[in-house]
């Protein structure tokens, strides 16, 4: 009977310790794909944060450009501004949103 228990308690110990070679290649690319699933939610809610920091109208052109997937002419007809003119304000909010990720990742 003692040694029945000592060895379920020592077999606890090492229960979560798996060797990398008992898990199928399904698995891993299971465990691959929530990974990189985690690291696209974590790099969205980083740049949703920067686009909160720009001026609304640069924040509204951004998201049109990047996430609706409209083209600079429909953009253009939307804001009534010229395309080249689109072009060059989402420029400029991807600069202000790649200074401040910057400043973010910089101690």
């Amino acid at each position: 009977m003692n040694n029945l228990f000592y060895k379920c308690t020592t077999g606890r110990k090492y229960f979560n310790d798996v060797e990398i070679n008992e898990f199928t290649e399904y698995q891993l690319e299971t465990i691959d794909n929530v990974l990189s699933s985690l690291e696209q939610e974590e790099f969205n809610k980083s740049i949703q944060g920067c686009i909160e920091l720009l001026l609304s109208k640069d924040s509204f052109l951004f998201t049109l450009y990047y996430f609706e997937g409209l083209t600079l002419d429909q953009i253009s007809k939307i804001v009534h501004l010229a395309a080249n003119n689109v072009k060059v304000k989402i420029f400029r909010s991807r600069k202000k949103i790649a200074s401040i990720l910057k400043g973010k990742l910089e101690p």
